[in-house]
């Protein structure tokens, strides 16, 4: 998959899970700052093309939608980091498990819908209909060398290598109970836009913004305050 002493580049904030899985892996993280302006987080690409730009840099771990930040990923930040992994030889991991959780105004993007190089994709039910564990989750590696190393690092991972893999009772829930999905994003937008008037109201000063997407709340950045 990807050899020891090589490192992967990923945005930063980042799930802690991502770190701890890397390091035990004996592979090293070089993530790639974002930046906070205007009450929207955003991706200098400047830094990730300098990043991936260096042999060392094999793989982009990529969270989209973002987690913590809730960012959701334009199209052309998509195409751009898409171009760039295709220019310097670098495949992707998409980590897609929060793509039910966006606001009505921001369209998730998938990664095969950018994809010019090497990739892979794993999203889950667990956010969207509450059926955390492997068993939810299901994943697209188009490439038939990568697909095989990946299947034959499951079979030698306890806990792993009985799991349904090919299963695709996971992917029918999101396609057939689209009212469920809209309901759960309406009734988290009420209480996100509950939680942004209340603090806004009683501390001016804080300018809360609700996440573009994920159910998550955080504490608002120093840069917000």
């Amino acid at each position: 998959m990807v050899e020891r002493r090589r490192r992967r580049r990923g945005p930063h904030p980042a799930y802690d899970a991502f770190y701890n899985t890397i390091t035990a892996n004996r592979r090293r993280i070089a993530p790639v700052p974002l930046i906070l302006k205007d009450n929207r987080w955003r991706c200098d690409m400047d830094r990730p093309e300098a990043a991936l730009a260096e042999p060392k840099n094999t793989l982009l771990l990529l969270c989209s939608p973002h987690n913590p930040t809730g960012k959701v990923w334009r199209r052309e930040e998509l195409e751009t980091m898409a171009a760039l992994c295709q220019k310097h030889g670098v495949r992707v991991i998409s980590d897609e498990i929060h793509m039910d959780m966006t606001r009505s105004e921001h369209r998730h993007i998938p990664w095969s819908e950018v994809a010019q190089g090497p990739w892979a994709l794993f999203t889950s039910g667990s956010k969207s209909f509450n059926i955390p564990a492997f068993t939810g989750a299901y994943g697209f590696i188009p490439e038939e060398n990568e697909r095989d190393s990946y299947l034959q690092a499951l079979k030698g991972r306890d806990g792993l290598s009985s799991l349904p893999c090919r299963r695709w009772s996971p992917i029918s829930p999101p396609t057939a109970t689209g009212l469920t999905l809209d309901a759960l994003r309406d009734y988290l937008q009420a209480n996100m836009r509950y939680v942004a008037d209340t603090l806004n109201n009683a501390f001016p000063a804080l300018c809360w913004q609700p996440p573009e997407a994920t159910y998550g709340m955080d504490r608002p950045a120093p840069a917000q305050r």
